[in-house]
């Protein structure tokens, strides 16, 4: 009777015992879970003005199988036909594969702070073996089984802090992508201008070979007639065919610039056929001081905030590190052919007396003012770039309006005054060949600096993340 009180003790004792450790467990599983999961764009900064009204592409997250972000999102097909710029942006902001890929390393960033949040995992160790030096009352020997759990619990606030230091790891990737994504737009932007440049430019050609080919039939008339020396239908043969190469040329460069456009969004053979745009639309262009007010907006410029908390939490981290972490363990160690157990309790500790952390302390502390150094260079880059962009804008803008207003004009009258004196056999036709030639290159001069203004114009956005039409009203 006695000999079963004590089994039924014996075994409640044990079932007590690996009740406590089954719970101590699941407790520190726990509460290492409650990490939370990030949202669909935790880490993303406010997107600059330029582009925000346009959706563009973020990953989906484990919580959060879609995303968006931005404006409303404009219709994705394989654009055919005509091709307008708003579309084109739609497009490479929600396909590009480059800016794609810098969504993902923002999800990446966001999966490593979940793991800085975790808690070290708990260590179950278990055994049963002899203890061949030991025997009891009886002389036997005296057989043991042990069950022990250890927990490491990081001092000093070593969690947290090395949470934090991912989070605006993660905030600093977000800044990429959004860097990214103004690339993206102002690289849109400026092949857009390229190819209805190129398109006017065919245009014109088109214009001047059919001009040319009937001034070729009233040079023949004239020759026959005796009213012109052969070598002048020879120019004007000269002139048309300088206007067809030129017209052959501005056709690949348009076929390029569709080509260029198109890989924006990941497709190889465009299949639209045309863009649709005012080129012509300029409009005056502000003072470098108003825009210089603009380049804080600049993503260049604006994550050094975040770059310098970033470098300032690893720096506390750093320092952190010196203080040592505690493991704390116990669990309980039961004889065979004994109505007792014990019960067993440990601490482990680091003494710090060498390694202290100093060197990484020290460098987190380098880095912090290296930080702070590249901040001042990153306004100083984007600031030149700015006085870059501007110059060229104005500079674009001036010879565009100058010859737009007062040299196409000119040339125009004198153009239609040899005309006129040509058919009164006042002027030679070599005169007008001449005006024409000329009138030709200043026109397709004036299509280029209408696409070195929007170009320019382009930059400057990218530079102060705004649009001057939204700006400067």
């Amino acid at each position: 009777m006695n000999m079963h009180i004590a089994e039924s003790e014996c075994r409640m004792r044990m079932a007590r015992r690996d009740f406590l450790l089954i719970m101590l467990i699941l407790g520190l599983s726990v509460a290492a879970g409650c990490a939370a999961n990030p949202t669909c764009d935790s880490s993303f900064p406010e997107p600059r003005p330029l582009g925000n009204d346009l959706a563009s592409y973020l990953p989906p997250t484990a919580t959060s199988p879609v995303c968006s972000r931005g404006g409303e999102t404009i219709d994705l097909s394989e654009p055919t036909g005509s091709l307008t710029l708003p579309r084109a942006l739609a497009l490479a902001l929600m396909k590009n594969p480059a800016l794609a890929a810098t969504a993902w390393e923002v999800r990446v960033a966001e999966a490593k702070v979940l793991q800085a949040q975790l808690f070290p995992n708990p260590v179950v160790e278990a055994g049963a073996g002899s203890l061949f030096q030991s025997r009891n009352h009886s002389n036997r020997f005296v057989g043991q089984k042990i069950a022990e759990l250890s927990q490491t619990f990081e001092l000093s606030g070593k969690r947290a802090k090395r949470a934090r230091v991912a989070a605006l790891d993660a905030d600093l990737v977000g800044w990429d992508y959004e860097t990214r994504r103004l690339d993206v737009f102002t690289e849109v932007t400026k092949y857009f201008v390229d190819m209805l440049a190129f398109q006017e430019q065919v245009a014109l050609y088109a214009e001047m070979e059919r001009q040319a080919e009937e001034m070729l039939i009233s040079a023949s008339g004239r020759i026959k007639g005796g009213k012109a020396p052969r070598p002048e239908i020879i120019k004007v043969e000269i002139e048309l065919s300088n206007i067809r190469v030129q017209e052959v040329q501005a056709a690949d460069k348009l076929k390029a610039a569709r080509r260029r456009l198109a890989g924006t969004w990941g497709q190889k053979a465009p299949a639209f056929e045309k863009v649709e745009g005012v080129l012509s639309d300029v409009s005056p262009v502000p003072s470098y001081e108003e825009l210089s007010e603009f380049v804080s907006k600049n993503p260049d410029v604006a994550r050094w905030v975040k770059e310098t908390e970033q470098r300032s939490a690893a720096l506390a981290l750093e320092n952190a590190k010196a203080i040592p972490d505690v493991t704390l363990g116990g669990g309980a160690q039961q004889y065979r052919n004994a109505r007792q157990d014990d019960f067993i309790f440990g601490l482990s500790l680091p003494i710090p007396i060498f390694d202290r952390n100093q060197g990484n302390a020290l460098a987190a502390e380098y880095r912090l003012e290296k930080a702070r150094a590249e901040s001042m260079d990153a306004a100083v880059k984007v600031n030149t770039a700015l006085g870059e962009a501007h110059q060229v804008l104005l500079s674009s803008y001036r010879e565009a309006t100058g010859l737009r207003d007062k040299v196409l004009p000119a040339m125009e009258r004198l153009l239609n005054a040899h005309c006129q004196r040509l058919t009164k056999d006042q002027s030679a036709l070599s005169d007008v060949v001449d005006a024409r030639q000329a009138l030709r290159e200043t026109r397709v001069k004036y299509v280029e600096a209408l696409a070195a203004y929007h170009k320019a114009r382009a930059d400057v956005e990218r530079l102060i993340g705004e649009r001057l039409d939204r700006c400067f009203r």
